[in-house]
């Protein structure tokens, strides 16, 4: 197989590294999605020329998941370079994306209609956050122990904090694990918690077992699929 062409890349300040360290924090994102946010003035086609030559320079990459159909950008390890120095204070140093199909969704969930621009009094947590900053550089309203969202989201009302858990669901877990996971969300006070989930039975399933956990109160969760 020929192997591509490595080529030098001189990296836009304005444009690049914000896509690189964009890339770092959501994981994954499409084409569309990416040339959106940061090849605005410019047409698809393009803003696509240049992601390709980011990844010629081995900045990011292009991945297709299990089905074939998906064509998914992430980050790569001399973009995670670029820019690790620019980042939080990581307990754990990665990037990579284990879940091209799950970490898409919650991307496009996650940030929905805040692709381009977001109100001020929301802050977005996610999973890579969760996972890969030290305690000590995280807001304090953050749950610091037990279970690790696909993120959250922080809305700000003065010195009122909600806090709204995001859960992209595609397959089950042990009953032992959700009883976990009910407990943690009831003893951190989180305000609401969105399960994403394929399909209804998986919905019945566990909506039940939250239900017996809290004695027949449901708690903060709501299912969507």
């Amino acid at each position: 197989m020929k192997r591509k062409k490595k080529i030098n890349v001189i990296l836009s300040k304005e444009r690049d590294i914000p896509l690189l360290s964009f890339l770092w924090r959501w994981k994954v994102c499409t084409t569309m999605a990416l040339c959106k946010k940061f090849y605005v003035n410019a047409n698809v086609e393009t803003g696509y020329r240049r992601l390709l030559k980011l990844e010629a320079g081995e900045f990011i990459k292009c991945s297709v998941d299990s089905t074939g159909q998906m064509h998914l950008w992430t980050l790569d390890k001399k973009g995670f370079e670029v820019i690790k120095d620019d980042l939080p204070t990581l307990k754990e140093e990665g990037y990579k994306s284990e879940n091209l199909i799950h970490d898409y969704l919650a991307t496009a969930i996650h940030l929905g209609e805040f692709l381009i621009e977001k109100p001020d009094n929301v802050i977005f947590i996610t999973e890579q956050i969760l996972r890969r900053v030290h305690e000590d550089a995280m807001p304090e309203w953050i749950p610091r122990n037990g279970h690790r969202p696909d993120g959250y989201w922080c809305i700000q009302n003065g010195e009122s904090i909600t806090k709204i858990a995001l859960e992209v669901e595609l397959s089950a877990k042990r009953n032992s694990d959700y009883e976990l996971i009910d407990g943690f969300y009831r003893a951190e006070k989180v305000d609401h918690v969105f399960w994403i989930m394929p399909k209804d039975s998986l919905i019945k399933r566990i909506h039940n077992l939250f239900m017996k956990y809290g004695d027949n109160e449901i708690g903060p969760h709501s299912f969507l699929n």
